[in-house]
C-alpha cells in the first residue's frame, strides 16, 4: 500500500525512524508533502531531481512529486558535482537547503492530485547516465488499472520493475527447449544466468536446457552484484558487501567509470579471489587497467556492442569515454585475463557475430580470430581460462565441417555440425 493509504488508515502510527532516534509518523509525512507539493509548484509531468541523504526529509520530496504527477529522479549523494549536473539536466535540484526553504515557504496548499514516477538514469551500455522516462498514467495514487491500461496501449517504459509488473501480467510460457535447441545449432554448451537475485528453483527451472549452467549466486558460482549510479554504494560500503560472501568470487556489474573505480576499491579492501569478475567494462580508463592487473580480476565483456551500436555510442557517449568503450585488444596486452559474452537478449544471441565485431574493432581493440575464438572457450567458472580438451576429460564440445583454420575465416554458426555435452549430442543426428 501507498503512503497515502497508510495517512489514511493509520495516521498515528511511525512511518520512519531515524539513526539519531527521531520518529515521524505516517500524518507527518502526509502533511509535509502535501506542503512541499504546493510549494515546489510544477505541473504533471514535470520533472526534479532529489539530492538529499536517506531519511525522512527525502521520503517528504519524493511522495510529494509522486503524488502531484511529477518525474523525480535520486541522485546519489556521492557523485561529483559534473556528475549531478549530467543527472539534473536543467531540472529543479532538490536538496536540504532547498527543502527546508520549500517548507518556509507560504503557500495555499493547493495542488493537483495525480500520481508521478520515479525517473531513474542508467548507465545502460554507453557508460553514460541516460533518463529511462516511463509513462505517466494520469490517474489516482496506487490505481493499478491505469497502468495496466498503459502497458496494454504499449506506451509505458519500466525499469528494473519485474516484481511489480508481475502481479499485472499472466504468466508467460518459456520455450526453454527451442532456447537450447537454438544456443546447440550455435555450438553453445554451456549458459551463464547473471540475474542478481535468483530464486532457488530457478536451476530446476533451467534444467531442460540441454547446456552446462552456471546460475550467479547458487552453489558455488560468483555472486551477482548490480550497481547502479543513482544508488552506487561507497567503497566500503560495496567492500563489506563482498566480505560477507568470501569465499565465493564476486561478479560486478559496471556501466560506469564511477562504478568501477568503487568496484577496484572495494576489491582492493575486501580481497581479490580466484574467480572474481568485471562484468561489462563498459568504460574502462588506461589508467586503471594495471590496477586490474594487479588485482588479477577477469573482465567479461562485449565487443560486439561498439560495432552493433556505433551511431549510438557517437551520439551518446561523453567524447572522453569514447576511447575507453568496451576495450578487448588493449586488456589482453595489459594482462588481465579477458572474457566474452553475448549479453543476449540484450545483444546478439549469436556468439559467432561477436566473434566477427571482436576482429573488425577499431582504435586498436581488434583482436586476431583465434584470440575471438578463445573469448568463448573458458572453462564455466573461469571464463578466461581456455578449455582445453585431453583424452578422458568431459567432452564437451562443438564438431566443425570444415578444419579449424577454415572456421575462423568463416567465423559462421553454418561451419557447426554438432554439439557435444558430456559426451551427448544435443543437436539433431544428421
Amino acid at each position: 500500500m501507498h503512503l497515502g493509504w497508510q495517512a489514511k488508515q493509520r495516521p498515528d502510527a511511525i512511518a520512519v525512524i531515524e539513526s539519531g532516534g527521531r520518529t515521524v509518523t505516517y500524518a507527518e509525512l502526509d502533511a509535509r508533502s502535501r506542503q512541499l507539493a504546493a510549494a515546489i509548484g510544477l505541473r504533471p509531468g514535470d520533472a526534479l531531481a532529489i539530492r538529499m541523504p536517506s531519511g525522512a526529509a527525502f521520503l517528504e520530496v519524493a511522495w510529494a512529486a509522486q503524488r502531484s504527477g511529477l518525474l523525480y529522479t535520486p541522485v546519489n549523494t556521492h557523485l561529483l558535482p559534473a556528475e549531478v549536473e549530467e543527472m539534473a539536466q536543467g531540472k529543479l535540484l532538490i536538496t536540504e537547503e532547498v527543502y527546508e526553504r520549500l517548507l518556509a515557504a507560504p503557500g495555499t496548499g493547493e495542488f493537483e492530485e495525480c500520481e508521478g514516477r520515479e525517473l531513474p538514469f542508467s548507465g545502460g551500455t554507453t557508460g553514460r547516465p541516460k533518463a529511462v522516462r516511463k509513462q505517466l498514467t494520469a490517474g489516482p495514487m496506487g490505481d493499478p488499472a491505469a497502468e495496466c491500461v498503459q502497458v496494454a496501449q504499449g506506451s509505458a517504459h519500466f525499469w528494473r520493475e519485474d516484481e511489480r509488473l508481475r502481479g499485472f501480467t499472466p504468466p508467460v510460457r518459456l520455450d526453454l527447449r527451442g532456447v537450447g535447441a537454438r544456443a546447440a545449432a550455435y555450438g553453445i554448451t554451456g549458459f551463464t544466468n547473471a540475474d542478481p537475485h535468483p530464486g532457488q528453483d530457478l536451476p530446476e527451472l533451467l534444467s531442460v536446457l540441454p547446456q552446462r549452467l552456471v546460475v550467479m549466486g547458487i552453489g558455488d558460482a560468483p555472486v551477482k552484484f548490480l550497481l547502479d549510479d543513482a544508488t552506487l554504494p561507497t567503497p566500503g560500503e560495496l567492500a563489506a558487501s563482498v566480505a560477507a560472501v568470501r569465499p565465493r568470487p564476486v561478479a560486478v556489474h559496471c556501466v560506469t567509470r564511477v562504478q568501477l573505480l568503487v568496484t577496484l576499491l572495494a576489491l582492493e579492501e575486501a580481497g581479490p579471489v580466484a574467480g572474481d569478475r568485471i562484468e561489462h567494462g563498459s568504460v574502462i580508463p588506461a589508467e586503471t587497467m594495471p590496477w586490474l592487473a594487479r588485482l588479477g580480476v577477469t573482465v567479461v565483456t562485449q565487443p560486439h556492442f561498439p560495432v552493433e551500436r556505433g551511431r549510438e555510442y557517437a551520439t551518446d557517449v561523453d567524447p572522453d569515454d569514447q576511447a575507453h568503450l568496451y576495450r578487448c585488444r588493449s586488456l589482453a596486452k595489459a594482462g588481465i585475463p579477458l572474457a566474452a559474452g553475448t549479453d543476449a537478449p540484450y545483444g546478439s544471441a549469436d556468439p559467432w557475430a561477436v566473434m566477427r565485431a571482436a576482429v573488425k574493432r577499431s582504435g586498436g581493440e581488434a583482436v586476431a580470430r583465434r584470440a575471438a575464438l578463445d573469448l568463448f572457450a573458458g572453462e564455466p567458472q573461469r571464463p578466461s581460462r581456455v578449455k582445453r580438451l585431453a583424452v578422458g576429460s568431459v567432452a564437451d564440445l562443438c564438431l566443425l565441417h570444415v578444419p579449424l583454420k577454415e572456421a575462423l575465416d568463416l567465423m559462421s554458426a553454418d561451419v557447426v555440425r554438432a554439439t557435444f555435452v558430456g559426451g551427448r549430442r544435443i543437436t539433431p543426428p544428421e
